[in-house]
């Protein structure tokens, strides 16, 4: 939703059959579609500013202040990366962050408003969180490595698996 309270289709559903479903602001669903066209951290995402993207390049570059391993990092922007950007553009544009948070221009989407989307979608929260867009192999692996290790024994205390296959 804009400032105006008008909503406002952006052209990149997400790849769910629920897509065309999810309620919210079309940042909302930008920001999804962003966390899967780049891979990028949720909160990179979440607290990009206008000023890293160069969309003619079609280049993010995120500032070593912002990075987890305080390095500067450059993202690749696929073309249907960029064009989501510039319409979104239209409705962010003239602030700070891309992801506006709802409540207060002045700071980013929350990561609530992210993985609420996703459960709106039908995606429990055992099975996609906005972390999950990093590499969701990964994610379904440490889930399975974390479960297996966690099984309780009869008298309630937790046993130790040296593989999942156990």
């Amino acid at each position: 939703m804009t400032g105006s309270g008008v909503r406002v289709p952006l052209a990149a559903p997400l790849s769910h059959p629920n897509s065309s479903d999810i309620e919210g602001a079309p940042e909302t669903k930008a920001a999804l579609d962003l966390l899967a066209l780049t891979f990028a951290r949720p909160g990179e995402v979440r607290a990009a500013e206008w000023s890293e993207f160069d969309l003619d390049r079609a280049i993010w570059s995120i500032p070593a202040a912002k990075m987890k391993m305080q390095r500067p990092h450059r993202i690749p922007l696929a073309p249907r990366a960029v064009t989501l950007l510039r319409e979104l553009h239209n409705l962010t544009g003239n602030g700070r962050f891309v992801f506006p948070s709802n409540r207060s221009r002045q700071r980013c989407m929350s990561e609530n408003t992210i993985n609420a989307a996703l459960r709106r979608l039908g995606f429990s929260k055992d099975e996609m969180t906005a972390r999950g867009f990093i590499s969701p192999e990964w994610a379904l692996q440490r889930s399975a490595r974390r479960s297996a290790k966690s099984k309780s024994r009869s008298d309630g205390t937790l046993r130790q698996h040296s593989s999942v296959d156990d």
